[in-house]
């Protein structure tokens, strides 16, 4: 679960809003710190299954590296989706865990 605020900022939170890890990224930008941040969570957390994030963070080597990492990856894709694309962020789960993604905005506000 991550949001961006002035410079990028990587957090983690879990079911209860307990922020378990952030992250900031100094050099580079959203794309640049994902896979790395999403693997160092796993190794701590290994009960870790699902992830969502911003539209800054998708590329399409990002969502595959991290499909390897986590069961349900909600990274959704900036501009025109496909078909199979529309089909995938329009699923049930993929729903549900991109609605939760917003309570990590207040997260961001607090630190």
């Amino acid at each position: 679960m991550l949001a961006e605020l002035g410079v990028p900022i990587c957090v983690l939170e879990d079911q209860h809003l307990f922020i378990l890890m952030h992250h900031v990224q100094h050099d580079g930008g959203d794309k640049a710190m994902i896979v790395d941040v999403m693997g160092e969570s796993k190794k701590r957390y290994r009960s870790l299954t699902s992830c969502s994030m911003d539209k800054g963070f998708y590329s399409a080597k990002n969502r595959e590296a991290l499909y390897e990492l986590l069961d349900l990856n909600v990274m959704p894709k900036p501009g025109y989706l496909n078909a199979k694309q529309r089909q995938r962020e329009s699923h049930p789960d993929f729903v549900k865990t991109r609605l939760q993604h917003t309570a990590i905005e207040s997260a961001i506000n607090n630190l």
